[in-house]
């Protein structure tokens, strides 16, 4: 066995504090392993504390995996096995031979701490790890002020979403590698060691406990807090993911961990140019603070409770909304029904219970608003809260079901119906929902489903470096959900009538539906089937298409109350559609401007027709404008306030 040496590991995000404590550390007697990178007057005065044979290693290493310091992708078990490790073997061979105590220091360990771990073994099975945490505000407006400084722009990272991120994704990489790596670990707070003597005390005590050899300590130099900005996408989440990965919780982290391994695009979205990272990171933040709700500590103005987290339908009637807010100056967070049993209701002055089945858990949170002097909206995006549309077979993924399936749909529709009825006031999507919840007595108020920056910026992005990989055009359909296969059906034969007559097109559908039908009727290599993508990932898909349908069953109450969705992110991408003659398309779309509406097989027939010719360019512009300008959620938003919300 090699000659043994100790080891101690300092990991924590770039800008947080791990060089103050590398210094701490060396002070106290450990050593640097190898020569460390020069000190830098501006960005950090005292030294980095950075082995620059060590940073040039973790470099490669990433560089390996397509990645850089500042990437926010998910690294992938497997592959970082499978990474090359004579360079690490070389390097302890040589920095571990003569002994010593070592302070390994570098940011990127956070993300190749296993790989490093594995090989330190040989030298020091018992070797520990500190993790610092720093506030994620103070840590981005450190990495934006890089930009101010000559010779550090490339060092620098002026998006604050990017950084947020960035520190998220460091901070939760580290925490897992840790806790995995079943070496002793102490997580120290930077703010705290270096307001208090004692805490670094603390961490000394902890280093000698462990066999350190370790001198008196030092003391941190505490820094101006940095200015923040109070009110992003992230919402309460960050404060709740720094206390998390103070505490070490688990729970928290995990679910964390698991919605921070979106890709964008999709591992099966292959395309030659990708968005920058900056963009990435903005729809990551979107779809990471969309999973995870506020904690129990969240107090603000606004409040908003979703019976249906996880779903498209919470991404445009509580996430979208809930961000624009903030970016508007309310501050407003969202939780679950479970959550909003822990959370202190005082501060908030509106309350919006998104598709809430009356029950409980409802009922007392209303009660308490009431007392509270709360006003309470409830939110519907469908026609599921008329129990006869039941009755009558016309909601068709009810109709399907079995006969006690319909039974208990029965009763959540009426369960829905008594959360709007008890609530001060609705929001619905379309005006075919507001005259359906006016007709039971109940005031309601207009909010449309909008897009938010972040689908306004992909969706652009795609538009201009179209995802193609072969010369096929394309009519398509996002189908999104299994329960579309009877409005899919009021247009197969017009359908199949085009792909006939113009045998170089092929029908792509995005999602769920019958291919027994399509096979039936479509040859095999004039159609394709693009399995279900986050929402983050459906404008890389939209933009493949051509011409985008968007058919409904006409006549059906249920249909008729559908938002006009797909039109609207399907133009945004650049992209025309023949839409159904539903109040919901037929009351934004202008027929023969910015898309085209059909009632009748002709009028499909026809339509598909036309949009595959000259017609087809013009009215995607048209439509790209019209969707940007009247479907931003934040205009929605400022609408909804002009009604009295909030208010």
């Amino acid at each position: 066995m090699s000659n043994r040496c100790r080891i101690a590991i300092v990991l924590g995000m770039h800008r947080s504090g791990t060089s103050a404590v590398a210094g701490l550390l060396e002070q106290a007697g450990f050593c640097m392993p190898s020569e460390s990178l020069p000190p830098h007057a501006s960005d950090n005065p005292g030294g980095y504390f950075e082995p620059r044979e060590l940073v040039q290693i973790n470099n490669r290493l990433l560089a390996g995996l397509g990645l850089d310091w500042r990437s926010t992708r998910p690294i992938d078990p497997e592959q970082l096995r499978e990474l090359p490790r004579d360079d690490i073997e070389d390097y302890l061979a040589r920095v571990c031979a003569d002994g010593g105590q070592l302070v390994f220091k570098d940011p990127r360990l956070c993300r190749l701490l296993p790989i490093w771990v594995s090989a330190m073994r040989r030298y020091d099975p018992d070797a520990a790890i500190v993790r610092v945490i720093r506030d994620p505000g103070a840590v981005a407006a450190s990495l934006a002020r890089r930009a101010q400084v000559d010779g550090l722009e490339r060092a620098a990272i002026v998006d604050p979403a990017q950084a947020k991120l960035l520190w998220l994704r460091y901070g939760i990489d580290a925490w897992r590698h840790a806790r995995s790596s079943r070496l002793s670990v102490r997580t120290v707070s930077y703010e705290r060691l270096a307001a208090s003597p004692d805490a670094v005390s603390a961490m000394f005590r902890w280093l000698a406990d462990r066999g350190f050899e370790v001198g008196l300590p030092g003391r941190l130099q505490a820094h101006k807090p940095l200015p923040q900005r109070p009110h992003d996408n992230w919402g309460q989440l960050l404060p709740d993911a720094e206390r998390a990965l103070r505490e070490g919780d688990s729970p928290r982290l995990t679910a964390l961990l698991q919605a921070m391994e979106l890709r964008i695009p999709a591992a099966n979205q292959h395309c030659v140019d990708e968005p920058d990272e900056a963009i990435k990171s903005r729809a990551v933040v979107k779809h990471v603070s969309g999973l995870v709700p506020a904690s129990g500590r969240y107090a603000g103005e606004i409040l908003f409770v979703t019976g249906d987290p996880g779903t498209r339908s919470h991404i445009y009637r509580v996430k979208n909304p809930v961000d624009a807010l903030n970016r508007l100056g309310r501050r407003t967070g969202w939780t679950t029904l479970d959550g909003a049993r822990d959370l202190d209701l005082r501060h908030f002055r509106t309350i919006v219970l998104h598709r809430c089945e009356w029950g409980d858990d409802v009922e007392r949170l209303l009660d308490e608003a009431r007392r509270l002097g709360a006003k309470v909206f409830a939110d519907i995006d469908d026609l599921v809260f008329d129990p006869e549309l039941v009755d009558a077979g016309q909601i068709e993924f009810i109709r399907a079901m079995s006969a006690e399936d319909r039974r208990a749909w029965r009763a959540r529709t009426g369960r829905y119906r008594q959360t709007l009825l008890a609530a001060s006031a609705v929001l619905a999507p379309t005006t075919a929902l507001v005259r359906a919840v006016e007709t039971m007595g109940q005031q309601a108020l207009l909010k449309p489903n909008g897009m938010s920056p972040e689908t306004l910026e992909l969706s652009a992005f795609w538009r201009s470096h179209r995802p193609l990989d072969d010369n096929r055009r394309r009519l398509g359909y996002a189908s999104g959900s299994p329960t579309h296969d009877a409005d899919f059906a009021t247009v197969l034969e017009p359908l199949v009538s085009f792909l006939t007559d113009h045998p170089t097109w092929m029908l792509t559908v995005i999602g769920h539906l019958d291919t027994a039908v399509l096979s039936a009727h479509i040859p095999g290599d004039q159609f394709e089937v693009r399995p279900v993508v986050e929402h983050a990932n459906l404008a890389f898909e939209l933009a493949r298409l051509d011409i985008s349908m968007a058919p409904l069953q006409i006549g059906n109450d249920f249909c008729n109350g559908k938002s006009p969705l797909k039109w609207f992110e399907a133009a945004a991408c650049g992209v025309p559609s023949v839409v159904a003659a539903t109040d919901g398309f037929a009351e934004v779309v202008t027929d023969g401007v910015d898309g085209l509406v059909a009632s009748a097989e002709d009028e499909w027939r026809s339509g598909f027709t036309r949009l595959a010719g000259a017609d087809g360019p013009v009215i995607a512009a048209a439509a790209s404008s019209r969707a940007a300008q009247s479907f931003s959620e934040d205009s929605l938003v400022r609408a909804l306030l002009d009604q009295g919300f909030g208010q």
